[in-house]
């Protein structure tokens, strides 16, 4: 207790250099707060889809749509429940893998 004025003191005496060290304290937990928010945001649309989905994509692009007759192909695979097309194609798969 005896020193603690004198922390208080020597703390103050570069007021900068106190508050630059404050400053990056409070940064460092602010990007740690919005990285693990990140982190969530990204393992929770994984564990929305589920073990049951599988998407197929154009082997080019994204953005290009697969042919329609690959559809019909598709459900005449024994285990896809049900195909919906889109720019993807999400399949539903009646067991998951």
């Amino acid at each position: 207790m005896k020193l603690l004025p004198l922390i208080w003191k020597n703390l103050w005496r570069r007021k900068i250099r106190t508050i630059f060290t404050l400053l990056s304290v409070f940064v460092a937990f602010l990007l740690f707060g919005i990285l693990m928010t990140v982190r969530t945001a990204f393992t929770f649309g994984v564990e929305i889809a589920g073990l049951d989905r599988l998407v197929i994509i154009h082997k080019v692009s994204l953005i290009m749509p697969l042919p329609l007759s690959y559809l019909t192909r598709l459900e005449t695979v024994l285990l896809v429940a049900f195909p919906v097309v889109r720019t993807l194609v999400y399949v539903r798969v009646a067991a998951p893998l």
